[in-house]
């Protein structure tokens, strides 16, 4: 068995759908493409993914953005078309599949971020990469975080003070102490730099005391 996923917003929001079908938000061509799609999500000749529309359903994108499932606005099975929606229905069908195809960015973005996930059951997935030469601009992509340690964030303590000018003294008493954590990891990494402008660490392990030194920043 197997099943295709696709990132959420190429999924149709049946709520959404049935709320804009009747909605006179829309232009002459906007309106006649909801009006489109509605029918056929209604009468069951569409399974509300984006991409297996026909050619003649032809939906601008920021019209379908308007019907678009997207994180910020679902509500999960407190929905009451929940069961009927076309993004968790292929969610619910991955869980028993033995084949799952995806690309590249939706398996690395749901690694990064959904470790509940059964793409991200890695003692038990075999993973098999088409067109893998892109592979590892995608993996930093999705897995590498940055910090910018050239300046302090003064300006947002200063904000927060304004909102808060009753607990000025401790904001300002936090500020330094972080200002000096910050001093200590940026002369840290400008040791380990040198005269470079990278530095990898031996087999990609950062040294504990540095790492240490982040946590306590943290």
């Amino acid at each position: 068995s197997y099943v295709v996923i696709k990132g959420r917003e190429r999924h149709v929001c049946p709520a959404k759908l049935h709320a804009l079908g009747t909605s006179d938000m829309f232009d002459a061509e906007g309106t006649d493409a909801i009006n489109t799609i509605s029918k056929a999500w209604a009468g069951g000749q569409w399974n509300g993914q984006r991409d297996s529309l026909p050619g003649h359903m032809r939906v601008p994108q920021p019209i379908w953005m308007k019907v678009a499932n997207t994180s910020a606005s679902c509500s999960g099975q407190a929905c009451p078309q929940f069961e009927e929606c076309p993004y968790y229905e292929a969610q619910a069908q991955m869980k028993t599949a033995r084949i799952i195809i995806t690309n590249h960015d939706y398996l690395l973005a749901t690694l990064s971020s959904n470790p509940n996930s059964p793409l991200a059951k890695g003692e038990k997935n075999i993973y098999v990469f088409d067109e893998g030469h892109h592979l590892s601009d995608k993996l930093l992509s999705a897995f590498a975080r940055k910090l910018d340690f050239s300046t302090f964030w003064d300006d947002d303590f200063k904000a927060v003070m304004t909102l808060a000018p009753a607990q000025s003294t401790q904001i300002d008493f936090a500020a330094e102490r972080a200002r000096g954590m910050w001093k200590v990891c940026a002369d840290a990494i400008m040791t380990m730099l040198g005269d470079g402008m990278i530095h990898r660490f031996t087999l990609g392990e950062a040294p504990p005391q540095f790492t240490q030194l982040l946590n306590d920043l943290k």
